[in-house]
């Protein structure tokens, strides 16, 4: 029994020694509700930041190039990734919560680029999504052109795009404006309070 107590405290030590545990959560948008990407997802031991854009390829990757290009093999891990946390969600996370937000919902994972046989600029990437009243789920890749704006058409259709730690803008839930009648009464019984100590 009298061990019990050092045992207790050797335990507490290395639990914050260790740090915390860190674990993938959806991030939502608090206006729409809609997913707008993934804080602290783990690609095979290294941790991203993924948002779901709504952009052509060309636009979204302007500056930078997709974060596994030239590699189908991890582009899939990653979507089986995204597919995971989806799945562990208590309600089906949705990336267009619009007129019909049962419509086809789908995340990119860039893995190539080309030109096809007409001389078009393209993109090849793996799709984890929702198809209608579906679960999340992996589809066949996806090909497409690099030039055009998917999600003008289908908005649920969006890329998936990793980037550093706390890359992730999370939107601020606003404040809610005291409404008129509740400042009248605050200056009302301020000025009743104000009236009584000059009394």
């Amino acid at each position: 029994m009298k061990h019990v107590f050092p045992n207790f405290i050797a335990t507490v030590l290395v639990t914050l020694l260790a740090g915390p545990v860190s674990a993938a959560s959806v991030v939502y948008d608090p206006f729409s509700g809609e997913a707008r990407g993934i804080s602290d997802l783990n690609v095979n031991g290294t941790s991203y930041e993924v948002s779901f854009i709504s952009n052509s390829y060309d636009a979204l990757y302007a500056i930078d190039t997709p974060e596994f290009l030239n590699d189908s093999a991890q582009a899939l891990i990653a979507a089986n990734e995204i597919l995971s946390v989806m799945l562990a969600e208590p309600s089906k996370p949705l990336l267009f919560n619009g007129i019909n937000p049962n419509q086809g919902q789908v995340a990119w994972v860039v893995f190539d680029t080309g030109i096809d046989a007409f001389g078009t600029a393209n993109f090849q990437a793996r799709q984890v999504g929702s198809d209608f009243l579906q679960p999340w789920q992996l589809f066949p890749s996806f090909t497409g052109d690099r030039s055009v704006d998917y999600s003008a058409s289908f908005p649920g259709w969006k890329f998936a795009k990793f980037g550093d730690p706390g890359s992730l803008a999370i939107p601020p839930i606003p404040s809610v404006p005291l409404p008129a009648g509740g400042l009248l009464l605050i200056s009302g019984l301020a000025t009743l309070a104000l009236h009584r100590r000059l009394s």
